[in-house]
């Protein structure tokens, strides 16, 4: 992940269909980089399962995006694909690693 993926994917979030298309990308003042690397970003991204090409260089934001930029979703290659709750995530409900009161 690059710090352009991240602004990529908070660009898609905000808009309101979750949509965001390269050409348009690569205008926005949050991303100053080419749009062939904006291109590649997103089919990288979209590799990943964080966005879903629709065509025509349009992608939607994916809920494992979602997932990422809400940090429920880790994208590191040696690291399980969610990441751990804190038990104040857990709402009370127990994890079936922690042992049930009787």
């Amino acid at each position: 992940m690059t710090l352009w993926d991240d602004r990529i994917l908070e660009i898609c979030r905000n808009d309101d269909d979750n949509l965001c298309k390269v050409s348009e990308l690569a205008k926005n003042d949050h991303v100053r980089v080419s749009r062939s690397t904006v291109s590649r970003r997103c089919q990288k991204l979209a590799e990943h399962g964080l966005l879903r090409p629709v065509g025509d260089g349009v992608y939607i934001l994916t809920d494992r995006g979602e997932g990422y930029l809400d940090g429920k979703i880790s994208t590191y290659e040696n690291e399980p694909d969610r990441v751990p709750q804190s038990d104040d995530e857990n709402d009370g409900v127990s994890s079936p690693s922690s042992p049930e009161s009787p």
